[in-house]
């Protein structure tokens, strides 16, 4: 005796338990549409990435197929299955998504002058941040840093353990780091 087709949505998801191959490609007929349209909610003017997360939910399915057989409302685990997949690959590409800073008006500077005044006061920032520390973690930052002698190196010099050298050159940063921090907050509201 032949099977009946599948008219409802939900019978195709009850049979993936004995027919999965079969199930997952009533599935995919039915909710295609239904996806790409929920889908689109979230992710628009990208086919690509539609198909992806339509691929993947696919996926979800095939590989979680025992126990969707089973859920009561399939269909929004489905939903839900889909939007979690098009939130990931959205966070993913925003993370790494980059404009040309030509784009932006207000970052374009008229002139090489204005960088290199910008430059000028981040320059004067540091100076006054380095006179903030030790003698000697000024000593161990200004070599490191601006002169680019390795730690081991100036422990030599200075007959200490490297050990000691990489303790003040980590509290000269941070000191250098909180300085320039409360200085440029303090810029900011002012």
């Amino acid at each position: 005796m032949e099977e009946k087709p599948v008219h409802k949505p939900i019978d195709a998801f009850r049979k993936l338990k004995e027919d999965p191959s079969e199930s997952l490609a009533e599935i995919l007929q039915w909710s295609k549409g239904i996806l790409v349209g929920y889908i689109r909610k979230y992710i628009q003017n990208d086919d690509e990435l539609i198909k992806d997360v339509i691929a993947e939910t696919l996926q979800a399915v095939w590989i979680q197929h025992t126990k969707i057989a089973e859920l009561k409302d399939p269909e929004i685990w489905l939903l839900r299955i889909a939007y979690n997949i098009s939130m990931s690959k959205l966070r993913k590409r925003k993370k790494y998504y980059t404009e040309p800073i030509d784009e932006h008006q207000f970052l374009k500077s008229d002139s090489a002058t204005e960088a290199d005044i910008e430059r000028k006061e981040l320059d004067k920032l540091l100076a006054q941040a380095i006179e903030t520390l030790s003698p000697k973690e000024r000593i161990v930052f200004i070599l490191s840093r601006t002169e680019g002698v390795n730690t081991k190196e100036i422990a030599s010099r200075y007959r200490t353990s490297e050990q000691t050298v990489k303790n003040q050159l980590s509290s000269a940063l941070k000191k250098i780091h909180q300085y320039l921090k409360e200085v440029l907050t303090a810029a900011i509201f002012i």
